[in-house]
């Protein structure tokens, strides 16, 4: 019996139980209702559509809406093969209120994105529609509930309609499904379901589908299953929960109450997954492509779902999620701990592959051979069945797992509305349970607390049975041919670590600090406060400036970024790679920081929530730290050891080299990095900072003798530099430890500054590549042009912003929408402003082969008509209130507040001048968009490249 059917089946014996003195719908409601939260309003509309309600004030005057249709491609007949998907296109494409593409440019009138803030999705169980709408005006919100009205039993699916989203869908096809990506999607699903429904009914369908299915099958499936005792309706954001309700009913009830003759949870009770036979257990499949970078492995071990609809269930999950950190933490140490790790990376992760199957799975990157490093895993996990873990390890895996817990309490009320409107609609779809974080935090740090180490060894044991293949998938990707990988091998593989002589774990306790030495304490020379953004500017004694935003967005998060100048614009060309590396090499989590190695580093920071990690690009570099309120100072600390005090570790290291040795090795076999390395050599000149570097080069890459010191060079100098901390904090109780961190940072007399290395796109005139690379019916076409600047100013970014959102809008029309040649489409504007100005403009398609040509043809015509007088003046305005709506919402984020603090910190300005970006956007007129435009599309600046398979 299916997980849906059984489901159904307790409604009705719940209703049965009520007695007679309710009705079926009532009943329906007591049982779908008893298990929400006191602040969800739950309702049923007399024609069955489910309502889920909820007052959310995160994001402010922002609501989620979503409509959820409990029928997915698994219901598909045999002519009807994706088509649930085409239909999930179709309902953007003409209904009885929105005509053709009516709803997508009434939601882009009011700053919300297609894509972004309107989208749909297909899987093989459901199908769901989203929106984001803005709430200040509740005409807009009763006309967000007509959408959904129309979407629920109104859509036209006229014919010419149909046709031309065929072919999008079979461009979706070509783009997700054609090359490496979607080969290994396709041993995934053909491994992992068999010859079950799941793996005959993928929810893009098949491209002989796609190309000849009859109209009539698409609408069949609409009246079906698009009938609203299949749907339910769920509505968070910030708005009054009665007004929700009073326009819900106004606007909803008129969707007829449709009975169809074929019901969801019978029909899903039949597709069970097909049994295997034991002597093909377990099933393997193995893939060798020339396109992998490298060889990479999946073990999924699979079981039956279990929905979590009680406390019970809960609790397990929490377990189940326990010992996943238990498991991985144990694999991070032995990738890490000695001179020769048994592989480079392993992960275990548990997860719901649809509504019949979950697996807990295991990910393996080798350091060897395969089997080897594959071997030393499963070793592992036995010995943890066998021996379950060390009270070391449960201690700070319940103190980690605290802490989150906490942190997730502290935010509570900070939640955003698409997360709250996530688990309501797993709710109407599966009856899960929906978790109040008021009650929700004691039960869990009880059931934290009283886990015992038999339960964690039997919960390890349950998701990770070594040595028997029941259930068992083994998923291998390789650049060589792997054909002695066989189910034969892989079952000798699982006796063989099933067998092994296993000695018990052991490690040995840290004694070590982060600092040995506390940092002279600095002192401030000059402060000074900015009114308007409530930012505190503190230039301290070591030539350090630090920018200080307290904020009431999050109650448990603080942002810290050091940026100075410099970067890689200062590593000699001949050793740009090993600089460029050394960066991700050094972050503390990687390498460690003074005496204490990754695995040490990690023990120490057990149960607080701390992460440095540096970054350097061209012209600047930093640190960027993210901690809770109650670990401030461990952060201070780690962040100042971060800069002062790296450590040079040689596993990562040596691990680095031989993935980008490996990594170089089929390079020239994947089309996309082939094109990318022709766009380089013709925009770049092939520059050493742009270029990909040579086999020879990296072999020669020295990460201690070169990596490191660069490393060392640039944070040993931060003069000049700026700190900018945002977050929920009290700037006097903080002074002191900011004093001493970031004022004992160290410093020289001169600051470090960038140099113009030279590594700009050049200006060409009308240049055009094609390059012939791979088997598979798929081209991309990539346009680039650029333009240097007399000078940046605030005015022509915000234009180009505008110019971009309107070309981007008019190129997806007339691809898409207009030729349906394409699936998606790109414009991207890169504005640079130093050292030397520049605007790059770049679009991108993928397309069938032979459309290529046309399809060019069509983007030079959009942008010869935009020229001519093209861009009108509504246009523009709906790209200022999308430019707005985001600006809205962002204005209360802390990640966007330390984003623009660096910004302005870069162009050695004000935060203040965060302020400017409204009234400079409002200001904008058409004719400086034309102008802008006329800049960026021009008629001969622009080079033209295409990639084509190898054979048309």
């Amino acid at each position: 019996m299916s997980k849906n059917h059984k489901t159904f089946l307790l409604i009705l014996i719940f209703a049965a139980q009520i007695g007679y003195g309710k009705s079926l719908k009532d009943s329906i409601d007591a049982a779908y209702g008893a298990s929400l939260p006191s602040d969800i309003r739950f309702f049923t509309l007399p024609n069955g559509l489910r309502c889920y309600l909820a007052h959310n004030a995160k994001p402010e005057r922002r609501a989620e809406i979503r409509l959820v249709i409990n029928a997915g491609s698994l219901l598909e007949d045999d002519d009807q093969r994706g088509l649930a998907h085409v239909l999930e296109h179709l309902a953007f494409n003409g209904s009885k209120r929105f005509p053709k593409q009516a709803i997508v440019k009434y939601l882009e009138e009011r700053g919300m994105d297609f894509g972004a803030h309107t989208n749909a999705y297909t899987s093989a169980d459901e199908t769901l529609y989203q929106m984001q709408i803005p709430t200040d005006s509740l005409s807009v919100f009763a006309t967000a509930l007509d959408i959904v009205a129309d979407w629920s039993s109104a859509l036209t699916l006229d014919s010419a309609a149909i046709e031309k989203e065929r072919s999008i869908v079979i461009e979706e096809w070509r783009m997700g499904y054609l090359g490496l990506q979607g080969r290994i999607n396709h041993a995934f699903t053909s491994t992992f379901y068999g010859n079950s429904r799941y793996h005959q009914r993928l929810p893009i369908g098949t491209k002989s589908s796609l190309d000849t299915f009859k109209h009539e099958a698409l609408r069949r499936f609409y009246r079906d299953w698009y009938v609203p005792k299949n749907m339910a309706l769920v509505v968070v954001g910030d708005i009054p929960v009665d007004s929700l309700e009073r326009f819900i009913r106004e606007r909803l009830s008129e969707i007829p109450a449709r009975e169809s003759v074929r019901i969801v949870a019978q029909e899903r009770a039949a597709m069970r997954l097909l049994p295997t036979s034991a002597d093909s257990l377990p099933i393997v499949s193995i893939i060798a492509d020339k396109e992998m970078p490298s060889i990479i492995c999946e073990t999924h071990w699979r079981s039956a779902v279990q929905s979590i609809t009680t406390q019970d269930q809960y609790k397990k999950s929490l377990l189940r999620g326990l010992t996943l950190a238990l498991i991985n933490n144990r694999f991070a140490e032995l990738a890490t701990a000695s001179t020769k790790p048994p592989f480079r990376s392993a992960s275990v992760t548990w997860s719901e592959q649809s509504r019949l199957l979950s697996s807990a799975s295991l990910s393996l990157e080798p350091s060897e051979a395969l089997f080897t490093s594959y071997e030393a895993a499963l070793v592992e996990l036995r010995r943890i069945n066998r021996d379950g873990f060390l009270p070391s390890e449960i201690a700070r895996a319940k103190a980690g797992t605290q802490k989150s817990m906490m942190m997730a309490y502290n935010e509570r009320r900070n939640i955003p509305s698409s997360v709250r409107v996530g688990a309501l609609v797993s709710h109407a779809l599966t009856g899960s349970l929906v978790i109040d974080p008021e009650q929700q935090y004691k039960r869990d740090s009880t059931t934290l607390a009283q886990s015992s180490p038999d339960e964690l060894r039997q919960m390890a044991t349950t998701l990770f049975p070594i040595g028997s293949p029941q259930q068992l998938t083994f998923i291998a990707v390789s650049p060589q041919d792997s054909s002695g990988i066989t189910p034969s091998s892989v079952r000798t593989l699982l006796h063989r670590a099933d067998t092994a002589p296993i000695q018990p774990y052991r490690e040995d306790s840290v004694q070590k600090r982060i600092l040995s030495v506390m940092p002279p304490r600095g002192t401030i020379l000059r402060e000074r406060f900015y009114a308007r953004s409530g930012v505190t500017e503190w230039r301290l004694s070591n030539g350090v400036r630090v920018l200080l935003k307290p904020t009431p967005f999050t109650n448990d998060q603080i942002l810290i970024q050091s940026v100075a100048e410099g970067g890689l614009s200062l590593a000699p060309p001949q050793e740009y790679l090993a600089a460029k590396t050394a960066i991700a090499l050094q972050a503390p989590s990687v390498a460690g920081v003074g005496a204490l190695t990754a695995t040490e580093l990690g023990r120490v920071l057990t149960g607080k929530s701390v992460a440095v990690t540096p970054f350097a690009d061209r012209l600047y570099h930093g640190m960027t730290a993210v901690c809770s309120p109650s670990d401030i100072e461990t952060a201070l600390k780690l962040f100042y050891a971060a800069h002062t005090a790296p450590r040079f570790d040689s596993v990562s290291s040596t691990t680095a080299k031989q993935r980008e040795l490996q990594s170089f090795g089929n390079r020239a076999n994947a089309p996309l990095t082939v094109i990318q390395d022709s766009i380089n050599a013709i925009l770049y000149d092939n520059h050493y900072a742009v270029r990909t570097p040579t086999r020879t080069e990296i072999q020669d890459w020295n990460h201690q003798q070169h990596g490191f010191p660069f490393f060392r060079q640039l944070f040993g100098n931060m003069r000049g530099g700026t700190v900018s901390i945002v977050g929920s904090f009290d700037i006097k109780s903080m002074k002191a430890q900011i004093l001493r961190y970031i004022g004992g940072l160290p410093t020289k007399i001169s600051p470090l500054r960038f140099r113009d290395i030279g590594a700009y796109p050049k200006q060409v005139t009308a240049a055009e590549k094609t390059i012939r690379k791979g088997a598979e019916a798929q081209a991309y076409t990539f346009i680039a042009s650029t333009t240097f600047l007399p000078e940046w100013t605030l005015k022509f970014d915000i234009t180009t912003d505008i110019v971009r959102e309107i070309a981007d809008t008019k190129l997806r029309e007339t691809l898409r929408n207009d030729a349906g040649g394409v699936y998606a489409s790109n414009v991207d504007v890169d504005v640079q402003t130093k050292p030397r100005p520049y605007v790059q403009t770049s679009i991108s398609f993928p397309c069938e082969p032979q459309r290529v040509g046309e399809l060019a043809t069509s983007t030079a015509a959009l942008w010869e008509r935009l020229r001519a007088d093209g861009i009108q003046e509504r246009d523009v305005q709906e790209a200022k209130t999308k430019l707005l709506a985001a600006r809205q919402t962002s204005m209360n984020d802390n990640n966007k507040w330390l984003e623009r603090l660096q910004f302005w910190t870069r162009q050695g300005d004000s935060p203040e001048r965060i302020f400017e970006y409204v009234p400079t956007l409002e200001a904008i007129n058409r004719e400086d968009v034309r102008r802008a435009f006329h800049l960026l599309f021009g008629t001969t600046n622009r080079a033209r490249f295409v990639l084509l398979p190898e054979k048309l």
